[in-house]
């Protein structure tokens, strides 16, 4: 049942990459086990695993709805992303320079770093937010030479270029997402992008600590 659970979350999954899913539309469940020649009982947990992650929701008598985020989800995600993923990236780095064996990362980078870090949280959560934005607007070709630039940082053990080259990394596509989202306004995505992901002003983060 886990086997056919899987096979189902990753089948939406890359329907939506393909989008041969649409975000913003409703499916039915029945119909998606019939198309996939399975029971509904697995198609029934996949979708409520992707629930969990916010990339459906349940419509009642009608089926599933992709969800489709907005232009704040989308800037929020990548803010949160930032927040977990870079330090996370430093601290690879700097495990990979202790262990001294082999450190040519394998798969996705993104993967890659959390599972060397030993962190089932942080993995969980990069998860959810990846999922997320399989809704948002896709990026033909983007991150390959980002990617390639991080795996050069880990494999020197340069983490404070590892943290950094993420940074710029996940800020790049949070940028190209906002301005398709915007109509292909890069002002306006830059103005989104410095609300979300500003830092606190030191004085609120003093009163809130006091409360």
């Amino acid at each position: 049942m886990t086997v056919l659970t899987d096979w189902v979350v990753e089948h939406i999954r890359a329907a939506l990459r393909t989008r041969a899913m649409v975000p913003g539309a409703t499916y039915s469940g029945y119909q998606l086990a019939a198309d996939l020649g399975i029971s509904r009982s697995p198609v029934r947990d996949g979708l409520l695993r992707l629930a969990a992650t916010g990339l459906i929701e349940f419509t009642p008598n009608r089926g599933f709805r992709i969800i489709q985020p907005t232009e704040t989800d989308i800037a929020e995600i990548y803010a949160l992303r930032i927040a977990i993923e870079v330090p996370a990236a430093r601290r690879a780095a700097r495990i990979l320079a202790s262990q001294q064996g082999p450190t040519s990362p394998v798969g996705d980078v993104h993967d890659f770093i959390f599972a060397t870090i030993g962190s089932r949280q942080g993995s969980r959560i990069l998860a959810q937010l990846r999922d997320q934005l399989l809704a948002a607007p896709q990026i033909p070709g983007h991150g390959s030479a980002d990617h390639q630039a991080i795996r050069r940082a880990l494999t020197s053990y340069n983490s404070e270029a590892a943290g950094e080259l993420m940074r710029r990394h996940l800020e790049h596509a949070a940028l190209s997402r906002l301005t398709i989202v915007l109509d292909g306004n890069p002002e306006a995505a830059a103005n989104l992008w410095q609300r979300v992901e500003a830092p606190e002003p030191a004085g609120d983060a003093a009163r809130r600590r006091s409360c």
